[in-house]
């Protein structure tokens, strides 16, 4: 028997592909078991194959994480008395599940084929050939890092402040909608360790000397930062690349709610033990509010860039200057975001703002380039 956790090895495997492909969909069993209980799930999934290579014979089970069934190509001549048979084992395969014994429920069995080296039969699987596309790219940083500069509108200091932003090589892809697939498939918290992964890698083998940086802000999700070993990973990896804590500040996105505050709380409050700065970012739309601010430490506050560009910082004043008396009062950075015009660095440097980022400061850069031409 073949039990394979990453179907690639199918596409490539030229003898499979003229053979009979079925698919069994056990996802009516799996969602029954509801959001969690991953480990049970992937049992459940591991003896249905045992059970269906124990009784029918030349095949091949493919399987992957997160796929709610088993992939089965038939090696010999295909007919109808295998379907009755793998029909047969699974009408009579039973589990325990919470001290209950229970049966399959509604499975069913579905015909498969290759084309181009993608699978193609329904949405099910096609979301399949997304989760391997994704899981693919986080596993091999396929993505650039760039650099977005700010612009220090307080301080005549030299140190260089820096966003770093994800960039994808290849133009089937929008970032958003990778992203959003990152999030489906439960991999944000991956890819988010993936890029700070890299990006401390960077830092270490550059050679500008660290302390020239005052701040390199990094973008984490909501999932990260209430993941509660997130800072002790966080902690290790600096450790390990030798990188000062104290120049790095993480950017919370706004993409979703904060769900386990108290987990949030307690990384925060390490980071910043080891000297690393929080920022909120996108304040004033989404998920962000005062709120929010009130429950989360932080040190710097970014502005969502809706209420800077095309002019509209005009009709935003209000807002804005409240936010400026509110950091006066409370002693947090603020960074305003697309800065696209005199005009508005002018305003900015004006009132209580302490850093200007958009393409009228600076272009983005290659996360490399940048550390050599600053």
């Amino acid at each position: 028997m073949s039990l394979i956790t990453n179907i690639e090895d199918l596409y490539f495997d030229e003898e499979r592909k003229e053979n009979k492909i079925l698919f069994v969909d056990l996802s009516n069993t799996i969602n029954r078991m509801g959001r969690f209980c991953y480990i049970e799930k992937v049992k459940i999934i591991d003896d249905v194959s045992m059970a269906i290579h124990e009784e029918i014979n030349d095949i091949c089970l493919y399987k992957a994480n997160f796929l709610p069934g088993i992939i089965i190509v038939i090696k010999e001549k295909y007919d109808f008395s295998i379907k009755n048979c793998l029909k047969t084992t699974l009408n009579k395969f039973n589990f325990k599940f919470k001290s209950k014994n229970l049966k399959l429920f509604n499975y069913t069995i579905k015909e498969l084929s290759i084309k181009n080296n993608k699978i193609k039969f329904d949405c099910l699987i096609n979301e399949f050939v997304e989760l391997i596309d994704v899981q693919t790219m986080i596993n091999n940083s396929d993505f650039e890092l760039v650099a977005h500069k700010y612009k220090n509108l307080k301080e005549d200091d030299s140190r260089i402040n820096f966003e770093v932003l994800l960039r994808l090589n290849r133009e089937d892809m929008a970032l958003s909608d990778f992203l959003k697939l990152t999030t489906k498939f439960s991999l944000r918290k991956k890819l988010d360790l993936s890029v700070i992964k890299k990006i401390f890698s960077i830092l270490n083998h550059s050679k500008v000397e660290l302390k020239k940086i005052n701040s390199c802000s990094i973008n984490i999700s909501p999932l990260s930062i209430c993941d509660i070993n997130f800072s002790s990973k966080i902690i290790r990896m600096a450790n390990e690349n030798n990188i000062p804590l104290s120049i790095i500040c993480f950017e919370i996105l706004e993409t979703s709610k904060i769900e386990n505050l108290s987990n949030a709380i307690i990384n925060i409050n390490e980071l910043r033990k080891h000297g690393c700065r929080i920022a909120i970012d996108d304040f004033g739309t989404g998920n962000s509010n005062i709120d929010y601010l009130s429950k989360i430490p932080f040190d710097i506050l970014k502005i969502d860039g809706y209420f800077i560009k095309n002019g509209n910082y005009k009709e935003n004043e209000f807002f804005l200057n409240f936010i400026s008396n509110l950091s006066s009062k409370n002693d947090f950075k603020i960074v305003a975001e697309f800065i696209d015009s005199n005009e508005a660095l002018e305003y900015i440097s004006n009132i209580n703002i302490h850093y200007a980022q958009g393409y009228y400061i600076s272009s983005t850069e290659n996360l490399n380039e940048f550390l050599v031409n600053n």
